[in-house]
């Protein structure tokens, strides 16, 4: 999961952590939690209580920057069809999310490390995620958003 800063009017900052964003107003969503403590220094942070809020705010001119995680933000962006908002590199931060099993699964564990260890060394999650991210990002192709829940990342149709 990565950490991304999305704008308007600062499209060629460049940020370097959560610290860099202090000149800024920034707004972010109250329920992602790295997003809080990332942002809990900085002076200027309006907090929102859902996925859309902050981006509907930042198109009204209310705020600087939202700081999501990139699938939420280009989620967001799709459903608000707010082409004049861009996500900024680097991430702010990278948090690595692993698989977990339910206990009774643990017998399945050394078979789905295996695939996703060799899945991940073939290259074969990155095109994937590549491959997700190009679709997503592509007007053309109408995303499937699960039962209207802001949460959901949109699913592509093929």
């Amino acid at each position: 999961m990565q950490g991304t800063v999305f704008t308007i009017k600062h499209k060629d900052f460049v940020p370097e952590g959560f610290e860099s964003l202090a000149p800024f107003k920034v707004i972010i969503n109250r329920s992602i939690l790295f997003v809080e403590k990332g942002t809990k220094n900085l002076p200027h942070v309006d907090k929102a209580n859902n996925y859309s809020a902050p981006f509907k705010m930042l198109l009204a001119d209310r705020g600087d920057m939202v700081v999501t995680s990139y699938l939420s933000g280009l989620s967001m962006l799709r459903q608000l069809q707010a082409t004049s908002i861009v996500a900024l590199k680097p991430a702010l931060v990278k948090i690595p999310l692993y698989h977990f099993l339910h206990k009774k699964h643990v017998g399945l564990r050394p078979l789905i490390s295996a695939e996703l260890k060799s899945m991940d060394t073939e290259g074969e999650i990155a095109k994937i995620y590549a491959a997700y991210i190009k679709s997503l990002m592509n007007p053309n192709i109408t995303p499937r958003f699960n039962n209207g829940d802001a949460t959901s990342v949109p699913c592509p149709t093929t």
